[in-house]
């Protein structure tokens, strides 16, 4: 891997190698983040399904009151 980036910096400079150091930079820095926002949004999407069972059965209980009330 050495021996090919300077075989790089040899026959076209120090910008092409650059270039590909950040390339690789960036693709591994964006990799890493769309996992976390990925983790992000299974946490977020559990919580929401727990609130929904909890909405449900508060709807259950309400009707119930309902029902029992006279108005």
């Amino acid at each position: 891997m050495l021996n090919f980036l300077l075989n790089l910096l040899g026959r076209y400079g120090l910008m092409a190698t650059g270039f590909s150091v950040i390339c690789y930079l960036l693709w591994k820095i964006m990799t890493n983040h769309l996992k976390h926002i990925a983790d992000d949004i299974k946490s977020v999407l559990s919580k929401i399904i727990g609130l929904e069972k909890k909405l449900d059965s508060t709807v259950e209980r309400v009707a119930k009151i309902e029902g029992n009330l006279k108005i």
